[in-house]
């Protein structure tokens, strides 16, 4: 761990594909509310003061048929 400090991680094309996969994953198989009330502050770009917290349920499961016949 020490030999780490300050070293920076090398970004690989692999690791957006990795985000794209998770973030696919998270939106279709979760339900995201707020935990808590934030005011997004949209100047010069959002921010949220609170970091808006989220709170996040699992979907039921559904089947799909990817492959009618």
């Amino acid at each position: 761990a020490a030999a780490s400090v300050g070293r920076k991680k090398q970004w690989h094309e692999d690791d957006g594909e990795e985000m794209a996969i998770i973030l696919h994953h998270m939106v279709l198989n979760f339900q995201w509310e707020p935990f808590e009330q934030d005011h997004p502050i949209a100047f010069p770009f959002v921010e949220f003061p609170k970091g808006l917290p989220i709170r996040v349920h699992k979907l039921p499961a559904t089947t799909v048929n990817w492959n009618p016949q």
